[in-house]
């Protein structure tokens, strides 16, 4: 696990978050923008999704011997959340679209810091 990648992560997702619920209580519907930048933190998680399988498969990995699978779970959870956040906002294109790329984003940080606590134990 990269820290600095994981403090990006969760400061864009936190940000995207509070920019989403404001666009939902603006009565908008998500725009290109949320879209984009629910796909950054897409690309963010992914990326240390990536380097945490490698470190895995070279024998890391979190510092309890039994909390792999619980390791796992999380890193599918939080690639996965935001790619779902992003089909059901599409499939709702009123201001309801934007809290659910809000509800989606606002998820990740806790995954993410749940990644970071099993990891390091």
């Amino acid at each position: 696990m990269i820290r600095g990648l994981d403090y990006l992560s969760i400061a864009v997702s936190l940000l995207l978050s509070v920019w989403a619920f404001v666009e939902c209580a603006r009565l908008r519907p998500p725009g290109q923008a949320l879209f984009a930048g629910m796909a950054v933190t897409w690309v963010l998680v992914t990326a240390q999704a990536v380097i945490a399988t490698v470190r895995l498969i070279g024998g890391a990995g979190p510092a309890t011997g039994g909390e792999t699978v619980t390791f796992v779970g999380y890193m599918l959870t939080a690639v996965l959340l935001p790619i779902a956040g992003i089909i059901l906002a599409r499939m709702e294109p009123t201001r309801w679209g934007s809290a659910l790329i809000g509800a989606a984003a606002i998820v990740v940080p806790v995954l993410v810091v749940r990644m970071l606590q099993v990891w390091n134990g």
